[in-house]
């Protein structure tokens, strides 16, 4: 973001609509796909959805203006929440309870290699070039994975002859689109009308959404989900993980490029100590949790990240890449003991018809957590008066330090509330049943 918002010559507060719109969107159809992958068939929409986001990759790499890459965005959105709805639930069909824990475990690790190549190769590719290699790279990857997709993943359509609930899907589209840009928008818009609007729009959609799911004979959301305390809580702190993580992946590259005066290829190479420690956790603590359950191990990930955000907070004045590094592989820790345990608690305690809807709110935790993390993070910038400089897209120096301080003190509190949601999710002693 911070080498879009010099490349357009635009304010970090407008360049991170880039990300808002596809996270937003993102939220928004999650569920939607998810109920759809348990109507249709989940290899369907997951390979349509490769498809999509890979096209619309395409589109981000030739954009010639910031709207037309707003586009691209929010067409990578629709086809990544058709890949993150029902990947999860394809891996949960496919192998036994006991084994449910490892098979999301090596999910996680296989998605932290990305994420660990990722940020390296993205910063590369930048600065051997522009911005927009990081999207052309896509190119290759998702032509592969479309042709991988086909020819691996197994046949699971649905024999029934459910309809889709156009009404529940429009107006939780509706509620949550108005409630997350109220979150996202409203401190920055003041008490104008659109945030005037939103204020009315969102609790009024959303009562209309929880009266017709809980009628409705074939709803897109079985509200009745929720009732069982194991998925409610389990869903809650997966929204607070993502909420912190965000928090901290917002502002670090711009602590690292415009405060610390790194280049791209090296600030990358440093965020990558979070998911190099993500990659060896992930899947030892999925195997775990088959055995012996999600709650110790995600409330021991979430305290360990309240911990890494803490330490954050008192980073020295002079940039440090040792003591950086330390901290972010801490918070590679936590989320790495969190995730998959928690995923394996979420998916555990649906019923197996309602998978694909399970993994679509789980993803809609992760997605709004993000959106929130983002909100945060901006928000906090602002009320310090750490907003661009001028118009190249740079965070004011004079007052990004403590706006960073309260940020990650703020993302140590919301790791703490986290921790107390795992201590008293309660249920099974394993999340591995049908």
């Amino acid at each position: 973001m911070p080498l879009i918002a010099r490349d357009f010559r635009l304010p970090v507060t407008t360049v991170e609509w880039v990300a808002m719109s596809f996270l937003l969107a993102l939220a928004v159809l999650l569920p939607i796909f998810g109920r759809l992958g348990d109507m249709a068939g989940h290899k369907r929409i997951y390979c349509l959805g490769f498809l999509l986001f890979t096209v619309a990759s395409g589109a981000a790499v030739i954009a010639p203006g910031f709207l037309f890459l707003i586009g691209a965005s929010l067409l990578q959105a629709a086809g990544g929440a058709m890949m993150m709805a029902a990947g999860p639930a394809i891996l949960t069909l496919a192998f036994p309870p006991s084994r449910r824990g490892q098979a999301l475990g090596l999910q996680g690790l296989f998605t932290y290699l990305g994420l660990t190549i990722g940020p390296v190769l993205g910063g590369f590719l930048a600065s051997l070039s522009t911005w927009r290699a990081v999207f052309f790279i896509n190119l290759p990857v998702g032509v592969f994975g479309i042709i991988l997709s086909v020819l691996v993943i197994g046949e699971d359509r649905s024999t029934g002859k459910e309809r889709f609930d156009l009404a529940g899907a429009a107006t939780f589209g509706t509620a949550l689109l108005s409630g997350l840009l109220l979150l996202s928008q409203g401190p920055s818009w003041g008490w104008s009308w659109p945030t005037l609007s939103l204020l009315v729009v969102a609790p009024v959609s959303g009562v209309f959404f929880l009266r017709w799911e809980s009628r409705t004979a074939e709803p897109m959301l079985d509200l009745r989900l929720f009732r069982r305390r194991l998925f409610s809580s389990s869903v809650a702190s997966a929204f607070l993980n993502y909420t912190v993580v965000f928090i901290l992946m917002f502002l670090l590259p711009f602590y690292l490029l415009d405060y610390g005066r790194l280049s791209p290829d090296q600030a990358g190479f440093l965020l990558t100590a979070m998911p190099v420690v993500m990659v060896v956790l992930t899947p030892i603590a999925g195997s775990i949790s088959d055995r012996a359950g999600s709650q110790l191990l995600t409330a021991l990930g979430m305290a360990l990240l309240a911990l890494a955000a803490a330490s954050l907070a008192w980073l020295p004045s002079f940039l440090n890449p040792a003591a950086v590094i330390w901290r972010l592989a801490l918070a590679g820790a936590g989320v790495g003991l969190f995730v998959s345990p928690n995923s394996n608690a979420i998916l555990g305690s649906a019923p197996s018809a309602q998978r694909g809807i399970a993994s679509g709110v789980m993803a809609l935790a992760r997605s709004t957590g993000m959106v929130a993390g983002v909100a945060v993070g901006g928000y906090i910038l602002a009320v310090f008066g750490g907003g661009p400089a001028g118009a190249t897209g740079a965070v004011s120096g004079a007052y990004f330090p403590l706006a960073f301080h309260w940020a990650m003190l703020t993302a140590a509190f919301l790791s703490l509330a986290g921790m107390a949601m795992c201590l008293g999710r309660g249920g099974a002693a394993t999340a591995s049943t049908d």
